[in-house]
């Protein structure tokens, strides 16, 4: 503002206790963005312990404002693989829909192409059917390209977290990449052929598209299947890796608490190390306030 910012402070409080304070920048013309790592490894932080923090600020008439309060909690093991539970058996479940989806198109598909082995011209109905078909085939081949990124997702949560062993982990990219090749160029190639067929009145070539696509449909359908499969096996090994992830930690605690009661010292620990942006709206909030405090 006219009156200029300056003197830019993260405050920060730990466990309860009182706050401590850095200074990130003296004067400042305009509210700024700051990325500021916080090293907490000398606090001895264990899982469920929490931190607490917020911007303070001042303009050239030493008016005072602060940002609202931001916290930051160390979440347990336990903790994390509920999430990460939760999300796999949602992204199983829509597997098993997707499955059932196919399935069902599968048989129309094959009704479909009952009927016209019995008819001398394509009508208006029989491309309304392929059209549908092939609506329906694209959707789900959109809706997999999610579940499959979902499925990254959780692959990378067990990475970040550390909370998978280097050969599970390797099974799961390995399930990923299995998962890549569901919907395939034959497929793609089926579909396009079938589109083309809509512009003939032949029932036969109609026909022929449908028999290509519903073949496609089958290899799709036992490709999804197989990985439904192979999600429920790795899911009996990772409930054995859970168990040992999470005596590990139980052991890493005890290590801790022990350190900290013998006060000796510790070689950094750069996971406890957390990276704070300092958003423009916690700048924003400071400011506005010390403007609020300048007109009283």
């Amino acid at each position: 503002d006219d009156f200029g910012l300056k003197n830019l402070y993260l405050n920060y409080q730990i466990k309860e206790k009182s706050y401590k304070t850095v200074l990130l920048a003296g004067t400042l013309k305009n509210p700024l963005s700051f990325d500021y790592l916080l090293d907490l490894s000398k606090y001895f932080l264990m899982t469920g312990d929490r931190v607490v923090y917020w911007t303070e600020i001042s303009d050239n008439n030493h008016h005072k404002g602060q940002s609202e309060k931001y916290y930051l909690r160390f979440p347990s093991m336990e903790e994390i693989f509920k999430e990460v539970d939760s999300q796999e058996k949602k992204n199983q479940n829509a597997f098993k829909k997707k499955l059932k989806e196919v399935q069902k198109l599968k048989k129309d598909v094959e009704q479909k192409r009952r009927d016209l082995a019995r008819k001398e011209k394509v009508d208006w109905k029989d491309k309304k059917d392929v059209k549908s078909f092939l609506k329906k085939q694209k959707e789900t081949n959109e809706e997999m390209k999610k579940m499959i990124d979902n499925y990254q997702k959780i692959v990378k949560k067990y990475e970040k977290n550390n909370i998978a062993s280097d050969e599970l982990l390797k099974k799961m990219k390995k399930i990923k990449d299995l998962m890549d090749e569901i919907s395939d160029q034959k497929l793609k190639d089926a579909m396009k052929k079938l589109q083309q067929s809509m512009d003939s009145i032949s029932p036969e070539m109609m026909k022929k598209a449908l028999e290509n696509f519903e073949q496609s449909l089958k290899d799709y359908e036992k490709k999804i299947d197989e990985t439904i499969k192979l999600l429920e096996k790795i899911k009996k090994e990772q409930e054995v890796n859970k168990s040992q992830k999470m005596m590990e930690e139980i052991q890493k605690q005890q290590k801790e608490l022990l350190k900290k009661t013998e006060k000796k010292s510790t070689k950094k620990n750069s996971s406890k190390a957390k990276k704070i942006k300092i958003k423009p709206k916690m700048l924003q909030e400071a400011a506005e306030t010390a403007s609020i405090e300048k007109k009283k």
